[in-house]
């Protein structure tokens, strides 16, 4: 994802921090993935997850506190493009598991049916090859296996925000969106569910506010963006002093099955 991401973290770390602690987002996904867990990671088996752009590994290791799986038998890989990123996941996971956590740029292209769990949370956005990307992610779920994935679509308000600033730019979106998911799925021919998901963003009203978010969602473009447009965009949002948004996105869910008595226990990941 490193050379082939259309979005790059370096510069907007702490616009990122500013809107996850002012979001509901990881909690409304956490909620949202939980009963698709129930029955994985059961019995005496070992089982292998692989986290697909984890970011630092904040969201990561709350999705493993609340799977409660047994340290021992959890193999874990990220892939995350961003070298401070990548180090702050390892150090921030190591704990979740005594086997090495496996720590990738890029994902390996020898990846084949080596994990039982391939989260990928709001992270396809970025990839420049999306049914590509899709085609090599799903290449390693095992069977049987679960694959979940988060996507805000043209309904997401913060879509339509960055979408207008680029219309604005004259520059065509960057980004890909839960239609573009919902098309590469099917050109793959994937059997997957979808569901909507809700949550809230709420932050002070004040100028230095609006142009953190500006800048989390423009990235590299924030700056080719005039000040009183960033601004003016959230002006929808304001009320009684703080900016309100209520935001939908949608989860995508792969299953494939197989009887567990078939299924053998499980290696290291590669």
């Amino acid at each position: 994802m490193s050379e082939t991401s259309s979005k790059h973290f370096g510069s907007i770390r702490d616009d990122y921090a500013f809107f996850l602690q002012h979001s509901t987002e990881a909690e409304a996904d956490l909620r949202a993935y939980a009963p698709h867990l129930h029955g994985l990671a059961m019995g005496d088996e070992s089982y292998r997850m692989l986290d697909f752009g984890c970011g630092d590994g904040s969201f990561t290791a709350k999705f493993l506190v609340q799977s409660r799986w047994l340290p021992e038998r959890l193999w874990l890989a990220i892939v995350e493009p961003d070298a401070t990123y990548r180090q702050q996941a390892v150090d921030r996971l190591q704990a979740f598991t005594p086997h090495p956590v496996q720590a990738w740029p890029e994902p390996p292209l020898h990846l084949n049916a080596c994990f039982e769990l391939i989260l990928a949370n709001h992270v396809l956005y970025y990839v420049r090859d999306l049914k590509g990307t899709l085609s090599a992610i799903l290449h390693a779920l095992a069977t049987p296996g679960l694959f979940l994935a988060a996507m805000a679509g043209r309904a997401n308000a913060l879509a339509q925000f960055s979408r207008r600033c680029f219309d604005i730019l004259g520059k065509p979106f960057p980004f890909k969106t839960s239609e573009d998911v919902e098309i590469a799925l099917a050109g793959l021919g994937e059997d997957y569910g979808a569901e909507e998901v809700h949550y809230e963003l709420v932050f002070p009203d004040a100028e230095e506010h609006r142009l953190s978010m500006g800048r989390f969602l423009m990235g590299r473009d924030f700056d080719a963006v005039l000040r009183r447009v960033i601004l003016a965009g959230f002006d929808p949002y304001s009320n009684a002093g703080k900016i309100a948004m209520q935001v939908v996105r949608k989860h995508f869910i792969v299953r494939r099955h197989m009887p567990r008595q078939g299924r053998h226990p499980a290696a290291s990941p590669p």
